[in-house]
This record gives structure tokens, sequence and C-alpha cells, in this order.
């Protein structure tokens, strides 16, 4: 991440009137590092996909953390509801999956928003107004790397004993502090 972020305040300091398109592209990079991020803890715990999926198959799976086993008690449980824990450890695996993976899509999509609404100057980074995009593109992305973070975060605490010989936790500390510091810096911009 970093000679991505070098690189694009560099080119945001050498072209400054069009600094918001490369802070923009260099966000949409975040994703596909918290998807490389969780792809590389799978192949910590086996190489290959059909190992992965057999390897989830053969898991039971532990309540979900907080806040979602909060939203469990209000609506059915742990075994009934739409925040129930799934059955098999391979259906919890592709939830976890599709939290981490839908932040590429959602992040990739408003990018282009970002992009298209700041050629037409009805992005305006430095307004929080809901007349401008960036409040709105602000709201789902923050939605979608937290539903991210969270799917990061439950896959580690299920698993961190089955991959504590390659001490992820500080790895996954740096990667919830970059994302952190870089949202609160795009937010007080």
């Amino acid at each position: 991440m970093i000679p991505v972020y070098a690189v694009v305040s560099f080119l945001s300091y050498l072209f400054y009137k069009h600094a918001i398109y490369f802070e923009v592209i260099r966000d949409c990079y975040e994703a596909f590092a918290i998807a490389s991020f969780f792809t590389l803890l799978c192949h910590y715990l086996e190489p290959t996909l059909h190992e992965q999926k057999n390897y989830f198959r053969q898991l039971n799976p532990k309540n979900w953390i907080l806040p979602i086993n909060w939203l469990q008690k209000c609506t059915g449980g742990e075994n009934g509801g739409p925040f129930r824990k799934p059955q098999s450890g391979l259906t919890w695996f592709n939830v976890v999956w599709l939290c981490v993976f839908q932040y590429c899509f959602i992040r990739v999509v408003f990018t282009f928003v970002s992009l298209a609404s700041q050629y037409f100057n009805r992005y305006c980074e430095s307004s929080l107004s809901p007349v401008f995009a960036h409040i709105w593109v602000l709201v789902f992305e923050s939605t979608s790397v937290t539903i991210a973070m969270y799917g990061l975060i439950q896959f580690y605490i299920q698993l961190k004993d089955d991959i504590a010989h390659y001490k992820p936790f500080l790895k996954i500390l740096c990667i919830k502090l970059v994302i952190f510091f870089s949202f609160w810096q795009t937010v007080r911009g």
C-alpha cells in the first residue's frame, strides 16, 4: 500500500488541480488490499480453493461477534432469524467471503460515481451537504468497509488458533488502522 500512496501523493502534488481523481482511485485500492489480505489468510489455512472448501465443511462455526449477536436476540436468537449462526462451516465461510468481497464491488462502483460527479462539479469533497455526491459516497463506502472489516475480524476470531503460527494479529491490526485512518483523513479532509 505504501508505494501506491506515495505515487498518488506525488501525482496529486504535481497535478494539484486534478488531485481528487488520483485520491479517489487510490482509495479504490484499499478494497483490493483487504480482499488480498483475506485471500492470504485463507491460503494460510489451505493452499487451494478445493482444500479450503473441505476445511470449512469440517468447521463448526462460532456465533457472530458484537453487534450481530445483539441483533440475534431481537430477531429470533442464535438458531433462528436473519442473523442466526450458520449451521455449516462452509455457509459461514461464504457469508464472511461475501462480507469481505462486497467491498471491492461497492468501492469500484462508487469510485466511478465519484469520478463522474466530480467531472460534472457535483462531488464537492469539502462539503457534507446532501446536495453533493460526496456525503452519499461516504455513507455507502463507510457501510461497506464496516461490513468488510467485520467479516475479516469474524474470520480471525474463528480461526486464530489455526493460523496462530503465522502471527496474523499485527497484520490485521495494521490493515484496520490504515483503513480507519484513511477513512478519517478523507472525512476530515
